[in-house]
């Protein structure tokens, strides 16, 4: 990927499993910025337009369905790829606009694989 970096936005309440995810990707060649809620994850996309979000579901504030709904209700981010990491609302999550559905747990070496697979196929 010829100088540029992928940017992924991280969007994970939880703390330990957030910097898990940060620090494997950053270390496998990604920009990674990082998010606590869904509300937070608005802002930074708003400042920055990354090339795919990683988004928990379950979060407090704004949950990663709502997240999904408003990334693919606003013109920049119609076409940015969601990547969904939950222990359910599977279906709910794609009818909300992810485009991958990953179960947690899910080990940092496979969302690496699925977020190099989507960022191929967006391109």
């Amino acid at each position: 990927m010829e100088g540029h970096r992928p940017h992924v936005l991280l969007v994970e309440d939880d703390r330990d499993t957030r910097e898990m995810y940060s620090e494997y990707l950053s270390y496998s060649g990604l920009t990674v910025t990082e998010a606590a809620t869904g509300r937070r994850a608005l802002e930074k996309v708003k400042a920055q337009l990354p090339d795919v979000v990683v988004t928990d579901i379950a979060m407090p504030e704004m949950d990663g369905l709502e997240l999904s709904r408003r990334l693919r209700a606003d013109p920049p981010t119609r076409d940015v790829p969601i990547i969904a990491v939950s222990g359910q609302a599977t279906e709910r999550a794609r009818e909300a606009g992810a485009d991958v559905v990953l179960h947690k747990p899910c080990e940092p070496d496979m969302l690496l694989n699925v977020i190099e697979g989507v960022l191929k196929t967006s391109r």
